[in-house]
């Protein structure tokens, strides 16, 4: 079964508000990520806006998106930005905790690339080496990926490579 970013964007909009899907870049607090190169056929769910509904203990990331990939697959790229240090295990709970919602709402039979992002001004050492050390793996439906970290005003591309 093939399902469309339409389709998807209609699942997604049966349990949360038209208000929760931005357009544009991605930004937060002052941290953003270009999307320059990514293809326009696309949608972004904004999880910290006022209109989503509070699931579970309320953990999330910032942004979900679901992008075409211009191949055979769509891209599925849970995101957290942070203007400051980033704290690890926060952020790898929140991805996961978004991935969550996005296997709940994107069929496991479609040709899916997953790749959970999280992007910060500066990340310390000690936050780095845990990154490394600890399991840093998400699930998405078959897949296992670790999160890529990249600086706040990159382009999402140099994330996904």
């Amino acid at each position: 079964m093939k399902q469309s970013i339409d389709q998807i964007r209609k699942e997604f909009c049966k349990k949360i508000h038209e208000n929760c899907f931005v357009q544009g870049n991605l930004g937060r607090d002052g941290c953003n990520l270009k999307l320059t190169d990514i293809s326009t056929k696309r949608f972004i769910v904004d999880f910290d806006h006022d209109e989503f509904p509070l699931l579970g203990n309320n953990t999330r990331c910032d942004f979900l998106l679901i992008a075409d990939s211009g191949k055979d697959f769509i891209w599925v790229v849970p995101i957290e930005l942070k203007k400051g240090n980033i704290r690890f295990n926060k952020i790898l709970s929140q991805l996961r905790a978004s991935t969550l919602i996005a296997e709940q709402n994107i069929s496991s039979n479609i040709s899916a690339k997953f790749r959970p992002v999280a992007a910060a001004r500066k990340m310390s050492k000690i936050e780095l080496r845990n990154s490394r050390i600890q399991n840093n793996l998400i699930k998405f439906h078959n897949q296992e990926k670790p999160i890529k970290f990249v600086k706040c005003d990159d382009k999402l591309t140099n994330a996904l490579r």
